[in-house]
């Protein structure tokens, strides 16, 4: 958690990458961190996302909430953003994903909704509490400067 922390706080701008269900917790982490005064943008949208290709640069962040981890809405974007060295972490349920092979961080949490059949039960409060225990790791470090 303290790693990721880190590359949040020493980013210069943090991409929250979410699609369908997943977005909800993007959305979140990116208010979140908008509060603590980083500069960070929720997007579900892949056209957009393609757009950021040209704009991420060396020093950016992006975050990845996908509870599958399928590389298929992310692969070219997440090689275009690798190529321009931007920081990718993934957060999922899903261990050894297929977006593993783009990140430098991964985290798998508890996947709750897989151990049951029932559709009531869902694996976001998951995300949720990820993003309450990042927060917390995030105000205990220094601020840092840099360009933003």
């Amino acid at each position: 958690m303290q790693d990721i922390a880190r590359l949040v706080v020493e980013a210069r701008r943090i991409l929250v990458l979410g699609c369908y269900h997943s977005f909800f917790s993007a959305q979140q982490l990116a208010f979140r961190l908008n509060r603590a005064m980083l500069d960070a943008h929720a997007i579900s949208d892949v056209s957009i996302m393609q757009a950021y290709s040209d704009i991420l640069k060396q020093g950016d962040l992006v975050i990845i909430f996908s509870v599958q981890g399928r590389k298929n809405n992310y692969e070219g974007q997440l090689k275009e953003y690798r190529a321009a060295g931007v920081k990718i972490v993934i957060i999922t349920v899903t261990p050894h994903c297929q977006l593993e092979v783009f990140a430098n961080q991964m985290v798998v949490l508890p996947a709750i909704a897989q151990e049951y059949s029932s559709d009531m039960i869902d694996d976001m409060p998951t995300f949720y509490l990820f993003i309450e225990l990042l927060m917390e790791a995030v105000q205990k470090l220094p601020s840092v400067e840099n360009d933003r």
